[in-house]
């Protein structure tokens, strides 16, 4: 029975690294890549869709006269105030024909102080999420001074996050406010849209073998 106990606690730890696993650094590979070539045709166009394995990507301008920036280096932004990122009122969605499961989200040119309009955090943004009925369900706000690497790169774990994700919705947060608007006459805060990492879903035969496989062992260990 002990030995039972030790399998099962193995498999466990087994399939959590998995689901972590190409969440560290934003060179590994994205399931969701606005960077990509597939992405290209977004520039300057609004809305612009990509069709993936059994789900529709939709991404496209809500606030703001701007339309979609593209590059191969930052991802998503707006074509606006700041040509390449979004700030001031303009805001981001992207939305999914089927709900997903999202592990988190890569952001990049966020910058820490001097950048944006917080001396301490610098750059402010914020993404909130919506499930299947299409009902805000949680927000994520992210910070400059956490970002990391050459172009202000950060990655916003949705760990814990046990919902599906229809729409994603990103704007600057402007200090004091918490909105997408900004109270001052300019606002400093920017970032683009790199991806997202999809959590994987476990296939039911899968599991169901994985199942069998223990109730086996369970059977083998009680008859020892």
């Amino acid at each position: 029975m002990r030995r039972l106990f030790i399998l099962i606690a193995a498999c466990f730890l087994f399939f959590s690294l998995s689901g972590m696993a190409g969440a560290t650094i934003i060179t590994d590979t994205l399931d969701i890549d606005f960077r990509s070539d597939v992405w290209s045709g977004a520039h300057g166009n609004d809305p612009y869709s990509v069709l993936y394995p059994g789900v529709t990507v939709k991404a496209n301008v809500t606030k703001s006269r701007g339309r979609l920036y593209q590059d191969s280096i930052d991802g998503l932004g707006i074509l606006g105030d700041e040509n390449d990122e979004i700030d001031d009122f303009e805001r981001l969605d992207i939305t999914f024909t089927t709900a997903q499961y999202l592990e988190g989200v890569w952001i990049t040119d966020l910058f820490g102080p001097p950048d944006g309009n917080h001396p301490v955090n610098g750059e402010i943004g914020r993404v909130k999420l919506y499930d299947e009925s299409n009902t805000y369900v949680q927000d994520y706000v992210f910070l400059g001074k956490d970002a990391h690497q050459g172009n202000g790169e950060l990655y916003v774990d949705f760990t814990g996050l046990d919902v599906k994700v229809f729409k994603a919705r990103f704007f600057v947060v402007d200090m004091p406010v918490t909105n997408y608007n900004h109270v001052n006459d300019s606002c400093d805060n920017e970032f683009s849209v790199a991806g997202f990492n999809v959590a994987p879903v476990p296939e039911p035969a899968t599991m169901v073998l994985f199942g069998m496989g223990l109730i086996g062992l369970a059977g083998v260990c009680r008859k020892k």
